[in-house]
Parts: structure tokens; C-alpha cells; sequence
């Protein structure tokens, strides 16, 4: 069985509480994977770190 976020043809993700932690790591993961993330926080000003990154700029 393949993996569901590798085979998707659709590279779009919304990731809420992608500030911090797990919502940040699945952000990043996904900018790795090529996909278009909007990333959605309770603190915006927390998502300077990972806003406007390209999957180049990831760790």
C-alpha cells in the first residue's frame, strides 16, 4: 500500500496550529512533500518562522 500523502495529485494542505510543535512539523513535512501549505495559528505572530518558506528553505 502506498503512502497516502505521497500519491496525492492534489499538493494543497491547510495545517492549523502550524505555530508550534506538531502543526509545525506537519507544515514543514508537507513543504518537503512539494505541497502549497496555509498554515492557520491562535498566535499569527508566531508564524513568522514558518510563513513564506519554499520547500528549499526547509530543514
Amino acid at each position: 500500500m502506498s503512502n497516502y500523502l505521497t500519491t496525492r495529485t492534489a499538493k494543497t494542505a491547510l495545517v492549523t496550529g502550524a505555530s508550534s510543535v506538531i502543526g509545525k512539523a506537519a507544515a514543514t513535512k508537507l513543504l518537503t512533500l512539494g505541497y502549497t501549505v496555509h498554515g492557520a495559528a491562535r498566535h499569527a505572530d508566531r508564524l513568522s518562522g514558518v510563513a513564506g518558506r519554499s520547500p528549499a528553505e526547509v530543514d
